[in-house]
Parts: structure tokens; sequence; C-alpha cells
């Protein structure tokens, strides 16, 4: 009987007191300050094309450095597609650079000579033709001999006229819309190689740059054999030397607050170590207070989002609770 009256004496006045101890700690804190987690910078890594995860070089947890290959996906049908295009540049490269230089002497002497040959073909054809016509005329050759050496004349002309026109072009030379044309084509099959190219590079997902030169990859999204589309996300990663942690202030509070203030932010699991903070972004907007913040103002229904830069030393990791206090000048 004695024991019971003596827990009742310590425990009803503590249990009296605690409210109000709770009231001076959330006094303590002030207007200025907020609890929250911390979180670090975080980038989210999608394909940019479509295909088979065929590699994923990295685990959970490891150091990636920036330019590292991280996802490869099936590259094989975009590598025939940059051949092919690699391919029909060369050959218009070499259609175009034939063009500009104009005629080897070689094909100028061999399409003359064609030309000569043709013209000797002609004679003979004409004089067959008047012969063939002269018989006819006396009833010694057929209607049908005529009509064969009337063709063959007609196809004597036709054979020196075209052999004419390309020893005179190669004699000339080509036009300068020709040069310009064989350019063009030329320039045009580059951009479908790099485009090639540029899609075949987008086969594999890759770190980017990172401020602090170093990330820590936090989630791996896909595994080898999985199909991926445009702008599936594959792995997040995140920089460990930018954390950051939000709070949220009442709107008397956030009015004295401003972008670059400075900040002290005490882990939870360390509250003697004070870190330093700055504040990088104020909220425009109010928003109802997070049922899992805890405020000083606990009777305010609209807070503002407060968000700190935290120095971090490499000690920080996402998900760590902590408090913050923001130094305000008067």
């Amino acid at each position: 009987m004695t024991r019971k009256i003596f827990l009742q004496a310590i425990v009803l006045p503590l249990a009296m007191l605690a409210p109000t101890l709770l009231e001076g700690c959330q006094k303590d804190q002030g207007p200025y300050a907020g609890s929250g987690t911390i979180e670090l910078r975080e980038a989210r890594l999608g394909a940019q094309v479509p295909g088979l995860v065929l590699l994923v070089r990295a685990e959970e947890g490891d150091s990636i450095q920036p330019g590292d290959t991280l996802v490869v996906l099936d590259t094989l049908a975009r590598a025939i597609q940059r051949d092919q295009a690699r391919a029909a540049a060369m050959a218009a490269r070499a259609s175009w650079e034939q063009t500009s230089r104009g005629s080897r002497v070689e094909d100028i002497g061999q399409a003359l000579a064609q030309k000569e040959v043709a013209r000797a073909q002609l004679a003979g054809a004409q004089d067959n033709f008047q012969r063939i016509q002269g018989l006819a005329a006396q009833g010694a050759a057929t209607p049908a001999q005529l009509e064969l050496a009337r063709t063959q004349l007609a196809s004597s002309q036709a054979q020196l006229k075209a052999l004419e026109s390309t020893a005179d072009r190669l004699v000339k030379g080509s036009r300068v819309e020709e040069i310009a044309r064989a350019r063009a084509q030329w320039e045009q099959s580059e951009a479908a190689l790099r485009a090639a190219q540029d899609l075949l590079d987008r086969s594999i997902v890759r770190a980017p740059m990172g401020a602090h030169g170093r990330w820590i990859l936090t989630e791996r999204l896909v595994e080898p054999g999985e199909m991926v589309q445009p702008g599936g996300q594959v792995l997040t990663l995140a920089d460990p030397h930018r954390a950051e942690l939000r709070i949220y202030l009442g709107e008397q509070a956030v009015a004295q607050v401003r972008v670059g203030a400075k900040a002290l932010v005490h882990l939870d699991s360390d509250t003697a170590t004070a870190i330093e903070a700055v504040v990088a972004n104020v909220s425009r907007s109010a928003e109802f207070t997070p049922k899992n913040i805890q405020t000083a103002g606990e009777r305010a229904k609209l807070v503002y989002a407060v968000t700190l830069r935290v120095t971090n030393s490499g000690n920080l990791k996402s998900g760590m609770p902590a408090m913050a206090r923001i130094e305000v000048v008067p």
C-alpha cells in the first residue's frame, strides 16, 4: 500500500508536468525551426530508346563515376543501320569527289574512240541502206530487207548521238549545278550517318556529370532480359555531397526567412553536433501541414515549405531525421 502511494506521488506530478515540458521544448525551438528527414539530391536515369536490356553493370550502393556505363540495351539492329548509313555516306562522298575533279584523261580518250567507231558504223549503215534502197527500186531486194536496213541506220544514228553527248560531257566536265547536287547528297548521307550513330549511342545508359564528380546507385529498377520503353526509369543515382532538408514554417515566420539565410541542423542520432546549412528555397504557396511533420506552430493550419541545403561531408544518408533552426537577422 505504501509503495502504491509512493508511485502515485511520483507519476502524477510528472504527468501533469509533461505538457508544460513539451510546450517549453517547442518554444525553445522557436518559430524558425522545424524537423524533417535528410534527402540526397537524386538523378533518375531513363532509357531513351526502346530495347531489350542486355547488361546492368552496377549494384545498389556502388560508387559511380560520370561517364560510367550502367545499362546496355540490345544494339544489333541499330549497329546494322549505322553500318548501312556509313556505306551510303562513303559512296556519296566518292561520287561528289569524282564530280568535282572532272573526268580522267583515259575516260575522255575512251569516249572519243567509241564516238569514232560509232561514226564509222553509221557510215557503213548509210551505205548499206542506200544500196538496199537501189536494189528495192529495181525489184532485187524485198521490203523486209529494206526495212531492216532502215532500222540499222536509225540505230547507228542514235548510238552516235549518245556517244557524242557522253564525250562532250567528259571533255567539258561537270556543271556547277551537278557538283552542288553531288555535294548536297553527300552532306545528307553524312547527316543520316550521324543520326544512326546517335541512335546507337542512346542504347547505352551512362552516368551523367555530377556537381561533385561522384554518384551513389540507390535504386536498380531493371534486370537483363527485361524490355524498356523510352522514358522508362532504369536507375536512380544520388549525389552524396548534395543533401537537403525540408521543414515547414508558419506564415509569420516564413515572412522573415530569405534564400541564402544560414541555418544549423541537428541529427536525431547526434543532437550535440551542429551541421551548417543554408536556405535554398522558400515555397511561394501555402499548404496544409504534413501529418508526419512536427512544427513549432502546431495550431497553424497552413504552412510554407522551406528547403535547406545541408553541408554533407559524406556521413548523411537519405531518410535521417533531423531538426533545423534558421538564423533570422532582425
